[in-house]
């Protein structure tokens, strides 16, 4: 993704594919050169559903436009734009552009783009609107910022979080009130007062102010809970599971017609993932793929599944990963497959009760379901320094991606000699690091250090912290909220 700042030549020019009713300013929506009208209206009508869900009339009058594969990396290179960038934004001309890979089931350029972002292109599609509304609405230039929108977008579909600094320029873009969120931007009470103040400076005209009757107590993170119970729902749901090597949860579950397979539960898994005789078995329908795993590509294949389901939760015609597990892990030779957030966030909290060996399932309102969060992150501090990790159930230990913590202007300080050690083919470096904050006061960390993918994989993230780490008895994922507590 990326952010056009200057005119250099490029405007939307070609088949239109009209105008949304209703809304003032108009949104206007265009297919660039070379489009017959039928095909721009199929393509943008599948552009229109995923703008939908965001608020794009924050925007003022905007245009969006499809411009052609073939045509897509050439406009790209001529203005040293990366060739995989699925989008980007012309903001003096309030212009978006999206490859048409995004809008097609199946193509060869959307093979290519969900290899380089190891997403399927619907949910590239959805990142990419994401992102965008990040540098057009927030008037936001820096792609690392935009990412953070992206992310609060997938948490609030309705709610967009620009920078603080964008306060000006969005009052000029936007007849709509900019209400500033201090509470959230700054995770400190102490900090309210001065950047609500600088809001007030800036020309914003709300605040809103998230409160607690215990304040100790709240976070973003949510953090451990101190002196009472996780309260575990009347209408939770509870599947008892095996925990592997101290740290692993396996359970059993249903794929299609297959009932009582053992599934990895792993919140670090956006897909989830059958093993390849089970697709043998249920006599899948696949085709070739592949993904980035940590730090390399690894080949998959890609089916459909009629149904899986673990406990109370299920999902129909879901896309699934197909792999031979135990290729990859020495976990995965036991196992017939790996549950992910797909089926996961189905619900609306699920809780590890370590000591009662038991996932509890609370089955979402009305049977809702929310758009698939690309992973569960949460922020920790490290001596004075914002991270942001994956939770992973998948892992035993805190992973860090030590090539992005020698990049950090603050030099990060550690404790102790480093230990090499090995976790399946990840290799790494054990440190110990003083001065951590995960959801409560300062402590010393044992993290394992190792090289982190490309800048353009894993945007804005730091690595993941294995949930074993935590040392825990109990722990809730809200999916609600997005918040994760333990005890």
């Amino acid at each position: 993704m990326a952010v056009l700042a200057s005119p250099v030549g490029l405007r939307a020019q070609g088949v239109s594919a009209g105008t949304r009713q209703g809304t003032t300013p108009k949104q206007h929506f265009v297919c660039n050169t070379g489009y017959t009208l039928e095909k721009c209206h199929v393509e943008m009508d599948i552009l229109r559903k995923v703008l939908a869900k965001y608020p794009t009339a924050a925007l003022g009058e905007w245009s969006w436009v499809l411009v052609r594969s073939e045509d897509w990396k050439t406009i790209l290179l001529s203005r040293q734009f990366d060739p995989n960038s699925p989008a980007f934004s012309f903001l003096p001309a309030s212009e978006t552009f999206f490859d048409e890979a995004l809008m097609l089931p199946v193509s060869n350029r959307g093979a290519e783009l969900s290899a380089v972002w190891h997403m399927p292109v619907e949910e590239l599609l959805d990142l990419s609107v994401r992102h965008e509304l990040g540098h057009a609405v927030c008037n936001e230039r820096d792609e690392r910022q935009a990412d953070h929108v992206a992310a609060a977008l997938l948490r609030d579909s309705r709610r967009i979080s620009c920078n603080i600094a964008a306060i000006p320029a969005l009052n000029e873009s936007t007849h709509l009130p900019v209400i500033l969120d201090p509470s959230h931007a700054t995770g400190k009470r102490s900090l309210l007062p001065a950047v609500s103040r600088a809001g007030e400076a800036l020309g914003v005209d709300r605040l809103i102010v998230e409160v607690h009757p215990a304040p100790e107590m709240g976070s973003a993170l949510g953090g451990p809970v101190q002196g009472q119970e996780l309260n575990k729902p009347e209408t939770a749901v509870a599947v008892p599971f095996d925990l592997v090597s101290n740290f692993l949860v396996v359970a059993r579950g249903q794929a299609g017609s297959l009932d009582g397979l053992k599934f990895i539960v792993d919140t670090g898994a956006t897909r989830s993932v059958v093993d390849r005789k089970v697709a043998v078995r249920l006599r899948l329908k696949r085709h070739p793929g592949r993904i980035m795993n940590f730090d390399r590509y690894i080949p998959i294949e890609w089916a459909e599944l009629a149904e899986l389901r673990m406990g109370p939760i299920r999902a129909e015609h879901l896309r699934v990963m197909v792999v031979n597990l135990g290729e990859y892990s020495e976990f995965g030779k036991s196992a017939d497959g790996i549950i992910g957030l797909d089926l996961l966030s189905n619900s609306e909290k699920f809780t590890i009760d370590y000591g009662e060996k038991n996932l509890y399932f609370e089955p979402a309102a009305n049977g809702n379901h929310r758009p698939v969060p690309g992973s569960f992150i949460v922020p920790i501090v490290v001596q004075g320094a914002a991270m942001r990790l994956v939770v992973d159930t998948g892992l035993s230990e805190i992973l860090l991606f030590g090539d992005r913590l020698k990049r950090r202007p603050i030099k990060i300080r550690t404790e102790g000699e480093p230990e090499t050690v090995a976790m399946g083919r990840i290799g790494g470096t054990r440190v110990i690091l003083p001065g951590a904050q995960i959801g409560g006061p300062e402590e010393s960390i044992a993290v394992v250090l190792i090289n982190g993918p490309g800048e353009r994989m894993l945007p804005g993230l730091d690595g993941f912290l294995g949930t074993s780490s935590l040392h825990t008895k109990h722990i809730e994922f809200d999916f609600d909220k997005m918040i994760l507590r333990w005890q």
